[in-house]
């Protein structure tokens, strides 16, 4: 197999490798170099009204794990930590944050004044879009092998649902450089005993306990942040 046709398998994999996103929106400008150069920032998370709210703590750790999982998938991007940009920012970044909260969108003065006092080109707003639990019963069948007879079983589920947004502004000319959307279900599981659908009584009891037990507890708001924060820097560029 000749260079030419490796190089294209090796890009083909790559890409295929590459999580998709519910919504992705990237500048050509926002490149690895050009973020080597000019250095990110991610401020605080803030979070939309939803079904559940997400504590000012989670929040918190949102944010932190952001930079934790960037500093990961991409260790050749300069990254600020949290607590330099908390301390290059100060007080300033709370009204912009809120105006991003309620919009979805950084005002350029915002932008402007962020980014410079942070000293960085790039300037990262997560904002928690929804965040909600769903609860569900249902009976599940079990396959019998080398001709058993299969099995039933009562599956109480708790879904953890969030849908996260991150939107990276390029201080350079207060463009849009990146956009990311993305939402995932996470399922947490409890399953009763396995009983033979041929015995009534043996699923009536089975029906009865789970009706009377208690769902799982869901994944938590930052578990579930940690998820969608990888598959968003794993569409980062990547150092050549």
């Amino acid at each position: 197999m000749n260079r030419f046709c490796t190089a294209l398998i090796i890009v083909a994999l790559a890409a295929a490798c590459t999580p998709r996103l519910d919504y992705l929106k990237k500048s050509v400008e926002f490149t690895h170099p050009a973020v080597a150069e000019g250095k990110i920032a991610l401020t605080p998370a803030g979070c939309m009204v939803s079904p559940e709210k997400v504590s000012t703590k989670d929040l918190a750790e949102i944010r932190l794990a952001a930079v934790r999982i960037l500093a990961s998938k991409r260790p050749k991007m300069p990254v600020m930590t949290a607590q330099d940009v908390d301390l290059a920012l100060g007080e300033d970044i709370w009204n912009p944050l809120m105006v991003y909260t309620k919009t979805a969108a950084l005002p350029l003065q915002d932008l402007e004044l962020l980014a410079t006092r942070a000293g960085v080109r790039f300037l990262g707003l997560l904002r928690v879009e929804t965040w909600g639990l769903e609860f569900e019963t249902e009976e599940i069948d079990i396959p019998g092998e080398d001709g058993q007879k299969g099995k039933i079983a009562y599956r109480k589920r708790t879904w953890a649902t969030m849908q996260l947004r991150l939107t990276v502004y390029d201080n350079k000319d207060g463009s849009l450089a990146w956009l990311g959307i993305h939402e995932v279900y996470l399922p947490n599981d409890d399953i009763g005993p396995f009983v033979s659908p041929d015995n009534a009584e043996a699923v009536a009891v089975a029906a009865e306990a789970a009706i009377k037990l208690p769902y799982p507890p869901p994944s938590s708001p930052v578990a579930v942040a940690e998820v969608i924060l990888r598959r968003f820097f794993e569409n980062f560029p990547e150092a050549k």
